[in-house]
């Protein structure tokens, strides 16, 4: 049995960022986002809805 890492979230993300932020590298793991669009200043978004 083979397990493969899996990246999901609410909206699309540049995972070579992820890379260049915090030395991790996500450029081989799946990619799966429930919207297909790249949104801004997720956080400010997040907390305003909450």
């Amino acid at each position: 049995m083979e397990l493969r890492p899996v990246l999901v979230s609410v909206f699309s993300f540049d995972p070579v960022k992820y890379g260049e932020w915090l030395g991790i590298d996500l450029t081989r793991c799946e990619k799966l986002s429930l919207f297909g669009f790249r949104l801004r200043a997720f956080g400010l978004y997040s907390r305003l809805l909450s």
